[in-house]
């Protein structure tokens, strides 16, 4: 496996780090607070501190090319779609909302399943 140059991203004060394998598929990040996560398989993430603590793990659920769940550190929540195909609600075991998001021009897929838990479009 190749990986290619690390990219990374600023707000002007703070630096975030990235890591794409040979097909253009994030592998790791590095947050400004020293945080790393890696991204194994396109379905699975594992975050630890700066310290080496295990801090999250997330794993997702798929149907075909669509993330239909996530298991956030043990709770298992499940993405509803809207009538364009953009997943905007999530609800845990007993249907009660968790987050709701509005994203008008994009479509949650696993490429993007980042840009949903951050809550930004």
């Amino acid at each position: 496996m190749f990986f290619f140059a690390t990219p990374s991203a600023s707000n002007g004060t703070q630096t975030w780090s990235f890591v794409y394998d040979g097909d253009g598929n994030r592998v790791k990040q590095v947050a400004a607070n020293g945080d790393v996560t890696a991204y194994v398989g396109g379905l699975y993430e594992v975050t630890y501190t700066s310290g080496g603590t295990l801090k999250n793990t997330k794993l997702y659920y798929a149907f075909g090319s669509q993330v239909v769940a996530l298991r956030d550190n043990g709770t298992l929540y499940y993405l509803h779609g809207d009538n364009l195909g953009s997943a905007s609600l999530t609800t845990n075991l007993h249907a009660t909302s968790h987050t709701q998001w509005q994203c008008p021009f994009t479509q949650p897929d696993l490429q993007s399943r980042q840009t949903l838990e951050a809550g930004i479009c």
